[in-house]
């Protein structure tokens, strides 16, 4: 037996992890070095969200809270010189 979802239906309110990655503050940090940070943002956020904790229509004010009070990587990218001409005399 098929169970036909409730309207009210927590769950179906909360925006989707692809959206949610895909808002701008959340991209900068998606395309930053340690890009699991930003999943792991948005999968707490709406693990919150499903756990009442939250209501599920704050849930991208929440990220946005969540983004913005997170301190930037203290990691920079660096070119990689190793491929260069080498002294072999």
């Amino acid at each position: 037996m098929t169970r036909k979802p409730h309207r009210d239906d927590v769950h179906r309110m909360i925006a989707r992890t692809d959206l949610l990655l895909a808002l701008p503050a959340v991209a900068a940090v998606h395309a930053r070095p340690g890009d699991a940070a930003a999943r792991a943002l948005v999968q707490a956020v709406r693990r919150r969200a499903r756990a009442g904790e939250s209501a599920p229509g704050r849930v991208q004010s929440a990220l946005m809270a969540a983004v913005s009070s997170r301190s930037p990587s203290p990691l920079r990218p660096v070119a990689d010189a190793s491929n260069g001409p080498r002294d072999t005399s």
